[in-house]
């Protein structure tokens, strides 16, 4: 396993060259100065690109400015990666978080664990609720494994993705009527909205295969969309 746990936040910051700074600062600065940490194994930031903006939904009203995101990989339960000072905007999820699996396509020829080290044009990343914890959610838990993760990776420019859930969920002594969180990162090769638009045409005929399914009796959506990968000294790209 490339980590035991992850720590991810979301941010939003509005005003583009104070955006801009905070990019900067966190390609050059946070990500280098964490990878001294032993037990850091590694991060990566992304960002909300203007092109890419109209396909980013947020059902949740809290995540509805969020432009950045940030995530780190942990060796050792319990390891925490500070918040950085007088960084506005910032909205750390529930931590730590714990990865639940990875699929790779054979194409990209590295293993699961060694897919968040691997370049990246964007991901997309899905922030779900699991309103509870019972045999419908462990269903619907399969058939993300078993049917939509796979068919997610049967489109054009995807390399593969990792799915995580919050960490009290696997404590022994967790109350199983708690909502719990999930992430689904989904790395992509291909530009972000050519793999959006490749999905869209693969729907109608997933749904009649009936590999399509309403989950909003046991999940609500928070936040999903295209965020690219920060580049250094690419930052309009990123930026606005």
């Amino acid at each position: 396993m490339f980590a035991t746990a992850a720590q991810f936040a979301l941010g939003a910051i509005g005003d583009p060259a104070a955006r801009r700074a905070h990019l900067e600062w966190q390609s050059l600065s946070r990500l280098p100065a964490a990878s001294l940490d032993p037990d850091i194994a590694g991060g990566a930031c992304w960002a909300r690109a203007p092109d890419c903006a109209a396909a980013i939904v947020a059902a949740d009203p809290d995540f509805a400015s969020v432009d950045y995101a940030e995530a780190f990989w942990l060796r050792r339960r319990g390891t925490h990666v500070p918040p950085p000072s007088a960084r506005a905007g910032r909205r750390p999820l529930d931590a730590p978080f714990v990865p639940v699996k990875g699929y790779v396509v054979p194409r990209v020829l590295v293993s699961p664990d060694a897919l968040v080290f691997r370049p990246a044009r964007a991901v997309h990343l899905v922030l779900t609720r699991f309103v509870k914890h019972d045999a419908e959610a462990e269903d619907v838990f399969r058939w993300y494994d078993q049917v939509r993760i796979p068919d997610l990776l049967e489109c054009r420019g995807v390399a593969g993705a990792w799915s995580f859930a919050t960490a009290a969920l696997f404590e022994p002594s967790r109350d199983v009527s708690a909502p719990a969180l999930r992430i689904l990162v989904v790395f992509l090769d291909g530009e972000p909205l050519d793999v959006l638009a490749d999905l869209a045409d693969r729907e109608p005929a997933l749904r009649r295969a009936g590999r399509l399914r309403d989950t909003s009796g046991v999940e609500q959506p928070v936040f999903a969309g295209p965020l690219r990968t920060v580049v250094p000294w690419r930052w309009d790209r990123v930026a606005g």
